[in-house]
């Protein structure tokens, strides 16, 4: 997977597909590896001050695609994804049928992408976020900060 375990900062924006004006967003991810697969903790907030949460649980298969399941205290969506190569790219949808997403993550030169659209009922939505590591602050013997440059190939080294 292309995100590696750490946490990560996000800014993006979401619209209605039929307005042209969006919503601005910041987030904070943070990915972990679990016993079977990866747990995706995201915390968003609007300019407005509206927060989010989202649950993520990726699994891997035995045919080389990757189970993944969002939660969410409005809904719970379950689909597949194909993480091995990039682009990576997910389908997910709710049980009934009636909430839909589908997303890709790609690299950009200095962050990552994320694209994709949300459909909930007879209304889609498009999003756009961009990720990037946090920022590595290292106290040296004397009290001095260095802070060690983001570079989204080292992958969290």
């Amino acid at each position: 997977m292309i995100l590696s375990p750490d946490t990560w900062l996000g800014r993006g924006s979401w619209r209605v597909t039929t307005d042209s004006t969006g919503v601005k967003f910041d987030c904070v991810v943070k990915i972990e590896d679990v016993e079977n697969g990866t747990a995706i903790q995201i915390n968003a907030s609007t300019e407005t001050d509206a927060t989010y949460r989202y649950d993520v649980w990726i699994v891997p298969d035995e045919t080389g695609l990757y189970t993944i399941t969002v939660n969410s205290p409005s809904f719970a969506l379950e689909g597949v994804g194909k993480l091995e190569s990039l682009p990576h790219l997910a389908t997910l949808r709710s049980e009934d049928g009636n909430t839909n997403l589908v997303a890709t993550v790609f690299e950009m030169p200095e962050v990552y992408g994320t694209r994709g659209f949300f459909t909930e009922g007879r209304h889609t939505y498009t999003f756009e976020l961009a990720l990037r590591m946090r920022v590595k602050v290292v106290k040296e013997k004397n009290e001095n900060v260095t802070i060690i440059p983001f570079d989204p190939r080292r992958r969290g080294d």
